[in-house]
């Protein structure tokens, strides 16, 4: 269990703009915050496991601050009431260290903040007849409660939007979800949309209250998918080819009419194709094909997109 930071006895006073606070065992450079509330009064760097904190203001009596590492609410320690100057408390203080009897016999000596880190509260004041001058724990305070937070993640992909609550932080229990739409609060983490709109999710523990849910609006966007890519023409199905030394005959087996270059020819331009046999076959004749590598496409008449073309490449020999 990480140790908690704590605002240090007598490390607060009213009139005073500066905090004295404390993270046992805590590394050089860690961040600690003093906050009053929600709002930030002032940030900074351990050394030796102490900080003297800089504050935007000067503190009243009896505000109620927090000491922090890295963000509001972690590692935090007990809030604390600063005294006015020269205040003497009563009679009635929390005690700084509790004797736990555990469940087997031990005993164990918690300080004050490690007992309320351990069982959530602080333990009952005990009487002190001395009265003591000096920064204490407030009675009754109970720890401020830390907004619960997240973050939301959209994967989008042709006609779908999905989007996930990630990152849950500061909640009392399980994670529990509410999407636009829905009445009841359910466990549900990812959620996919197929239309695009505003719509809303609410987050909260199991053990919050409705009214502690944090409601955020999602703007969804639907990506349209692309276009298929156009298949080649499918009338172009059946065709084959043969030479007589360097002519190339080129026979499709089609009812329409078609177009084929040979850019390995000596007319490399599209050349009509012929009625060969039974008017379902289409002959293209090449001249001066040279041998090697050979590449022929065939088109429908008239075809402009490269993307329906068929193209048949061959080696010939002689």
């Amino acid at each position: 269990m990480p140790n908690l930071a704590y605002i240090l006895p007598g490390g607060a006073k009213a009139g005073s703009a500066l905090v004295r606070a404390a993270l046992d065992g805590g590394a050089d450079g860690t961040p600690i915050l003093i906050h009053w509330g929600n709002v930030r009064l002032g940030l900074g760097y351990l050394a030796g496991g102490r900080v003297e904190v800089v504050l935007s203001r000067p503190l009243a009596a009896d505000d109620i601050i927090q000491a922090s590492v890295s963000e509001q609410g972690t590692q935090a320690g007990p809030p604390v009431r600063v005294l006015g100057t020269g205040a003497v408390l009563g009679p009635w203080v929390t005690p700084t260290e509790i004797q736990v009897t555990e469940d087997n016999g031990q005993v164990l000596n918690y300080p004050a903040v490690a007992f309320q880190s351990q069982y959530g509260y602080l333990p009952a004041s005990v009487e002190n007849t001395e009265g003591l001058s000096t920064l204490t724990y407030p009675e009754f305070v109970p720890l401020p409660v830390n907004p619960v937070m997240f973050d939301l993640n959209a994967e989008r992909q042709g006609g779908q939007t999905t989007v996930t609550v990630a990152n849950v932080r500061n909640q009392r229990g399980g994670i529990l979800t509410r999407w636009s739409g829905e009445t009841n609060w359910g466990n549900v983490l990812s959620k996919a949309f197929t239309v695009a709109g505003t719509y809303t999710v609410e987050v909260k523990g199991s053990q919050n209250t409705d009214a502690e849910a944090v409601n955020r609006q999602l703007a969804v966007t639907i990506q349209t998918p692309p276009p298929a890519a156009p298949a080649p023409d499918a009338r172009i199905a059946f065709y084959s080819w043969r030479n007589f030394g360097s002519q190339v005959y080129l026979f499709v087996n089609t009812t329409v009419e078609i177009q084929a270059q040979c850019p390995q020819s000596s007319d490399p331009s599209w050349r009509e194709g012929v009625v060969y046999d039974n008017a379902y076959q289409r002959e293209v004749l090449f001249e001066n094909v040279p041998n090697g590598a050979v590449s022929v496409t065939i088109r429908v008449r008239g075809e402009t997109n490269p993307a329906k073309y068929v193209t048949m490449n061959f080696t010939k020999f002689f």
